[in-house]
């Protein structure tokens, strides 16, 4: 077998790599997040031009088929920085597969339990909101994968709650019929009348068929404003078991029932949710900077806002290396009111609308148990008290250096803000250029 001169030069990496693990507590990982500079011979530190440029996200699905997701964002801000941004939510309502008996009976009340979801929460959370709820005027699909473009034609209004002053972080009891009653913290919605009485309009046939069932009911709607400027995005979580809605009746004029309907799937159902998103970034700082490279500043937005593209044109002039570690530095600006993403992750682009997540991510997220310790990405108090990201990208600089065209598209990231559909965040970095604070790209190698 022939062995040429760069796996000769790896095999000794390799060896030079496990002598020095023999005397030493640090171990290196596969891709090299924690190589120590002393380990590696020849040893070289470069810091290597970085191109950025900024672009809206477009399309993103935000379907909750499997009452996977932690919460829901809802409400309305608006800043200089990003101009207007809306979520809302379009839920249908399951059966829970209680007794009824609706024959004869008369409406009392029914009420739609809302719990909060503190980790959700941004914007100007001392600013008292106004919730309205609507019935849909279109069926909910079980099974489509809506888009945060999507949205339904929404119904009458069933509910709404005004001035209210969202405590997440407060439990209180929560309205059941059960003997120990709850305590979480949560928004209790009073329904209208009009919408009791189609609850007791239903047939029997139909409650006892969820098809049917999300047919006839078609779904609700919940919109969120803020009483003033900028606002804020409140977080429900509609798959918690304490998220449904309670219906009172009285049947003969004599006997008091009550029925639940849950927004959470069962084990016999599952349950369709998704968030319809809206970024109006006209006359916003952000929108000057949309396809500029290298602006002077840089706008990061979650929720289905803007990604930044990152170009490295001159790794492909990079020949006869080994990447012992790359990483990306960028540098964020800080805001009391909207505090910086707390996760940057990394992306290629493999078509129009598909981006995957870097061999980096995927490895940190492998050995980590779901966490990105490895990868990093997330804000670090720095020299001065800016926060700085330090995102590695060894694996895919490697792929980039390997490369054997100038295809600039073999050569580019993606960054995003993550979780990305359910991340309100926002956050503005110093550009490429900035004289104290420009983005980097350092990169530790070793030459064949």
């Amino acid at each position: 077998m022939k062995i040429t001169t760069k796996q000769i030069a790896l095999y000794s990496i390799g060896l030079t790599l496990a002598l020095a693990t023999l005397f030493s507590c640090n171990k290196s990982t596969s891709f090299g997040a924690d190589l120590l500079e002393d380990q590696i011979a020849d040893f070289d530190i470069q810091e290597l031009e970085v191109n950025c440029s900024l672009e809206t996200i477009g399309k993103v699905t935000t379907a909750d088929l499997n009452s996977q997701f932690d919460y829901f964002p809802c409400g309305l801000i608006k800043d200089a920085d990003f101009g207007s941004t809306t979520a809302e939510i379009f839920s249908q309502i399951t059966l829970s597969g209680g007794s009824f008996d609706f024959e004869n009976a008369r409406f009392d009340s029914a009420f739609l339990i809302l719990p909060y979801d503190a980790n959700g929460f941004y914007g100007d959370t001392l600013i008292s909101q106004n919730l309205r709820v609507f019935q849909l005027a279109d069926t909910i699909a079980n099974s489509k994968r809506y888009l945060a473009t999507d949205s339904i034609l929404a119904g009458d209004e069933i509910a709404a709650v005004n001035q209210f002053l969202p405590r997440p972080r407060t439990p209180e009891k929560i309205l059941d019929t059960a003997a120990t009653a709850i305590k979480a913290p949560h928004l209790k919605v009073p329904l209208s009348n009009a919408f009791g009485a189609f609850l007791l309009s239903v047939d029997s046939t139909t409650m006892t068929n969820d098809f049917a069932f999300w047919r006839l009911s078609k779904g609700i709607k919940l919109v969120v404003t803020p009483s003033s400027d900028p606002g804020a995005l409140v977080a429900f979580d509609l798959n918690s078991s304490n998220c449904f809605i309670r219906m009172y009746y009285t049947v003969d004029d004599t006997v008091s029932r009550t029925y639940r309907y849950n927004l959470k799937g069962s084990s016999t159902a599952t349950s369709n949710k998704f968030l319809k998103f809206t970024h109006d970034y006209n006359g916003s700082n952000a929108q000057a900077t949309l396809g500029v490279v290298n602006p002077e500043r840089m706008y990061m937005q979650g929720l289905a806002g803007i990604r930044m593209k990152v170009e490295f044109p001159t790794a492909a002039a990079l020949e006869g290396i080994v990447v012992n570690k790359a990483e990306l530095e960028l540098t964020a600006l800080s805001d009391p009111l909207f505090p910086v993403a707390g996760q940057l992750l990394a992306f290629d682009k493999t078509s129009d609308t598909t981006y995957i997540e870097t061999a980096d991510v995927v490895y940190a997220y492998t050995v980590s148990n779901g966490a990105y310790t490895l990868f990093g990405g997330k804000p670090q108090v720095a020299t001065g008290g800016v926060k700085k990201y330090q995102l590695t990208l060894t694996k895919q600089f490697q792929d980039f250096v390997d490369a054997t065209d100038n295809d600039p598209k073999k050569r580019t990231i993606y960054l995003s803000i993550a979780p990305q559909v359910l991340t309100a965040g926002r956050t503005v970095f110093f550009g490429a250029n900035d004289p104290t604070y420009p983005v980097k790209l350092r990169l530790k190698y070793t030459k064949l």
